[in-house]
């Protein structure tokens, strides 16, 4: 992509209204209880239809969630947005979920170096940061022990951490649930990948009880990633992100999550395979032609010597 393109998007992000980088964001969002344990961040406007309308009937359904946006760089460090983030069921405890239903895979964003777009990813981390201290209004260090989206690396945080993205990947499947629409066999739990052979038993004890909810990632194309290619097209890649986030209490501790509503690849990671077509390297250096008017080496010189040797006797022929 150019410059302009990445613009383009970026004005895309900027009309929908929830560019991360926005300096007007904040103002315009606010959080909403939606349990005792958990908080969705919504607008403004949509909070105060809601509590309009429960003044009025009593109840109401909730808004939905604000869908903030960025356009960044999946890090390559911190990265575990595969298709089940590696679960393995003898992993201590402090490596992870002891269920494999609860993996949630995940992965850090960086500034995506493009210079069309330089100081958004500052400035959007800075809103992000102000949006999760806003949750604790009366308390202005309460933040810092907080987890999930932002490491606030014991205080301040810095932007050049980046924050968190994650994804749920099994959901409960409900007895009233109708029967799951048709779609490509490589995405159903049955034919769910796993990179740890140990957790395939775990994986079939799933299958009546839960259903796989995909990464909603799509490459350059636009087309749906594979779970087996994950990692191959998203880890180190400049994504169009757009995710939601919300604030979960758990045993007490206040707990950020951004979850991933859709990935688009702009520019795809860039590739160390090997080219078939490689050209030999040299034995020495070749930078000079030896046609120039700055002389080869002594060892160029004796080469070339005899390749004019044997040019001459070719010509001979």
């Amino acid at each position: 992509m150019n410059h302009q393109q990445f613009k383009a998007v970026r004005e895309e992000l900027r009309a929908k209204g929830g560019y991360l980088a926005d300096p007007k964001l904040p103002g315009r969002l606010e959080w909403l209880e939606e349990t005792k344990l958990c908080h969705h961040l919504v607008t403004c406007e949509a909070a105060e239809q809601y509590r309009q309308a429960l003044d009025a009937k009593g109840e109401s359904p909730l808004p939905p969630s604000a869908v903030l946006s960025a356009i960044v760089r999946l890090n390559t460090q911190g990265f575990y947005m595969t298709a089940c983030t590696g679960w393995d069921p003898h992993a201590p405890p402090s490596n992870g979920p002891r269920k494999l239903a609860d993996v949630k895979p995940s992965a850090w964003t960086t500034d995506p170096g493009i210079p069309a777009l330089s100081g958004d990813f500052k400035a959007g981390w800075n809103n992000l940061a102000k949006l999760i201290k806003g949750y604790f209004p009366k308390s202005s260090r309460k933040f810092r022990k907080s987890s999930g989206t932002i490491n606030w690396n014991g205080g301040k945080g810095d932007a050049s951490y980046g924050f968190q993205i994650r994804h749920r990947l099994f959901e409960p499947k409900y007895r009233e649930e109708e029967e799951e629409e048709k779609c490509d066999p490589r995405f159903l739990i049955e034919n769910w990948p796993v990179q740890n052979p140990a957790a395939q038993s775990h994986l079939d004890a799933l299958k009546d009880t839960h259903v796989v909810n995909p990464i909603p990632a799509y490459d350059v194309e636009g087309h749906l990633i594979l779970p087996t290619e994950y990692e191959s097209k998203l880890r180190g890649a400049i994504v169009r992100l757009e995710f939601q986030l919300v604030h979960w209490l758990v045993r007490r501790q206040d707990f950020f999550s951004a979850n991933v509503e859709r990935i688009r690849v702009l520019v795809p990671p860039y590739s160390d395979t090997p080219n078939a077509t490689r050209k030999r390297l040299a034995q020495v250096d070749d930078f000079y032609d030896p046609y120039t008017a700055i002389p080869p080496t002594p060892i160029k010189r004796m080469k070339l010597k005899k390749e004019e040797g044997e040019e001459g006797q070719a010509r001979l022929y």
